[in-house]
């Protein structure tokens, strides 16, 4: 007999192929047809798909749309018609979400016959052979079995299936109508949060137990509906004497999660406590003890009672993803530990140490993709602070994500990584979607919402920008590269009283951070106030010294200010590469010359490189009128500043 939640399924299912080409059929109608709450709808649904209704609805499409492009001769539009997606480029784009290649591709492959050699992957998790479609002349229809077992795979996943260099591909190949996922997906109700303090452990074993944290920390972020604090803001509670009910006033959260570990003859003891922060109620306890060779089953294990302890669901894609184990070798996961920890604060140096530590770190386990996943982040870094040449740093980091994603085709960073690197090379809607497909590998992490505010920060959208990087500040409310963009977005979406509240509370924690005062300056030179900001970009050089990109920003200031002298002096010590035509186009604005700072501009463009935040970056707010500056905003796919486009 079948279960309530497998009734529900196979009705759906049946309502969908009797309203296959309907492309009105809604929610609110499904809910009356079947004759239960939108709630149990969603509930239902989620369970069983790890999707929403809509989703899941969009996905029994698709793959019935995949069934007649392969068995038909319908034009694609013809097919969209047919699976109730009136718009073809909404079609295009859910099908490559969904398989990873365009319509017009996959047909074209499969008349070919050509076979795309597949990665590694979970069986579970593979794409179905053509050969496993219903038949041409039969209905579509999901099986409630397939979907407890196998789980239709999201699209996002098996965009993976294929070969480094078709990755790239197929996420170039999405177009320009991305949408932005809505930051209500990331909304937390109310007693939905904890942070996870850094264990203690017994006898200075303190790598293990930072291994066992991280993991469980990376396990938890999966859980839906929960806000995790973020690694790097629970971090500045390691050994503190602050009370809980303090610490969750803090972090804004309503539980604290205590560990200590005890490691002795390759026997393992984790002992847990779960705090309320309103009243340091003990919410949960418990003491976990096995061999250690167990210990990622211990951790899946403990995950699990905390998840019932909240009232949280293990759907079975969370499942698969907490039964993936990042590498077996502890040598190389503390090694990555030490390097992840040592990209914080974004200094030269320490992006440098970090990847000797990850290449150390694959020394021991080639296989770890996480440590190519951090390889990375490291070198996109180092390209976008302007540390090195773009192009090398930008090769490296593309590869080393590729890398990661041949080895683990649901690595959230690697995507993450990937759309940095599109972002940096202006390439707009692969940008868009690689962060789709980060987001929805893992909804929670801090640092893919804030880079995702960055990618519609720089394409004209403050105020979107903004939405998401409060959202990454919630998650990680002590990272100052994080708060430091938020003052930024803040700033450049109007919210200048906001922005100036979140400086005045950073000064204290974030006093030694390069990338606070940066930002700080920011909020002084979109108001035109040069000398304050000035003072900030000098404490920021300060901190950071060395040859960034930012320094042409300390010489516009003190240009602005009537300094010609250092100006002069500072056009001298530029070479020929487009970055040194950048900053001599910032300079020039500074000193007003229009057709100087334009010249430059134009050239660094036509080399393909122009400047970050171009279209609301107040340096440039005298070219704004001119049709050559509006030109290279649209041959760059960018929207006119918010001055223009009136």
């Amino acid at each position: 007999m079948l279960s309530t939640n497998e009734e529900v399924i196979e009705r759906l299912n049946r309502l969908i192929e009797r309203n296959l080409d309907d492309s009105s059929l809604t929610v609110a109608r499904i809910q009356q047809e079947l004759g239960i709450s939108r709630t149990q709808l969603h509930r239902v649904v989620k369970e069983e798909t790890g999707l929403s209704t809509t989703l899941y609805v969009r996905k029994v499409r698709l793959c019935q749309a995949r069934r007649l492009l392969l068995t038909t001769q319908y034009r694609v539009s013809e097919v969209a018609n047919a699976t109730g997606i009136a718009s073809p480029q909404n079609f295009s784009k859910y099908f490559v979400k969904e398989f990873g290649v365009s319509p017009t591709e996959l047909r074209r492959q499969h008349e070919q016959r050509t076979p795309l050699p597949e990665v590694e992957a979970a069986p579970a998790l593979r794409a179905p052979e053509p050969t496993t479609m219903p038949p041409a002349d039969r209905p579509f229809a999901v099986p409630g079995g397939m979907l407890r077992n196998n789980r239709l795979l999201s699209g996002l996943t098996l965009a993976i299936v294929v070969v480094a260099s078709w990755v790239v591909w197929q996420i170039s190949d999405w177009g320009s109508q991305g949408a932005a996922p809505s930051i209500a997906e990331y909304a937390v109700t109310s007693g939905n949060s904890l942070v996870l303090l850094p264990f203690e452990s017994q006898g200075g074993d303190e790598d293990f137990s930072e291994g066992i944290a991280e993991r469980l920390q990376t396990s938890l972020l999966l859980l839906t509906d929960l806000k995790v604090i973020a690694k790097t803001s629970a971090d500045r509670y390691r050994g503190t004497e602050k009370d809980i009910t303090s610490i969750g006033r803090e972090l804004d959260v309503d539980h604290v999660l205590k560990g200590h570990v005890t490691r002795r003859s390759g026997k393992v003891k984790i002992e847990l406590q779960l705090i309320s922060a309103g009243d340091e109620s003990k919410v949960w306890s418990k003491v976990y003890a096995g061999d250690e060779k167990d210990i990622f089953r211990m951790m899946n294990a403990i995950v699990g009672e905390l998840a019932a302890t909240l009232d949280k669901k293990i759907s079975p894609i969370l499942a698969h993803q907490l039964n993936r184990t990042p590498t077996r070798n502890p040598k190389s996961y503390n090694l990555y530990l030490q390097a992840r920890a040592m990209l914080v604060s974004r200094e030269e140096s320490k992006l440098a140490g970090s990847l000797r530590l990850l290449d150390r770190a694959l020394t021991y386990d080639p296989g770890f993709a996480d440590a190519y996943a951090q390889k990375a982040t490291a070198y996109s870094l180092l390209s976008n602070m302007g540390y090195e040449d773009k192009k090398s740093t930008l090769d490296k980091a593309e590869k080393n994500a590729l890398k990661a994603i041949r080895l683990d085709s649901r690595n959230a960073t690697a995507y993450a990584i990937l759309a940095n690197i599109y972002r940096d090379q202006y390439k707009w809607d692969q940008s868009n979607t690689a962060y789709q497909i980060a987001l929805e590998l893992n909804p929670n992490d801090a640092l893919t919402i804030y880079w995702y505010s960055l990618l519609l920060r720089e394409i004209g959208k403050p105020a979107e920008a903004m939405q998401y990087s409060a959202r990454a500040v919630e998650l990680d409310p002590l990272h100052p590269v994080i708060l430091g963009g938020h003052i930024r977005n803040c700033t450049y979406a109007g919210r200048s009283e906001l922005a100036a509240q979140l400086i005045e509370d950073g000064k204290v924690v974030f006093g030694d951070s390069f990338i606070f005062y940066m930002c700080w300056a920011s909020h002084y030179l979109f108001q035109e106030k040069y000398g304050l900001a000035l003072t900030q970009l000098e404490k920021s050089h300060e901190l950071n010294p060395g040859r960034t990109h930012f320094e042409a920003q300390i010489i516009f200031c003190q240009a602005r200010m009537d300094n010609t002298a250092a100006a002069g002096n500072y056009l001298t010590t530029l070479g020929n590469t487009p970055e040194d035509d950048l900053s001599r186009s910032m300079v020039y604005a500074g000193m007003s010359k229009v057709e100087k700072c334009l010249s430059y501009m134009q050239r660094a463009a036509s080399q393909g490189v122009i400047y970050k935040d171009l279209v609301l970056h107040p340096a440039f707010r005298l070219l704004h009128d001119d049709p050559r500056f509006q030109k290279i905003l649209k041959d760059y796919g960018l929207p006119l500043p918010p001055s223009v486009a009136i």
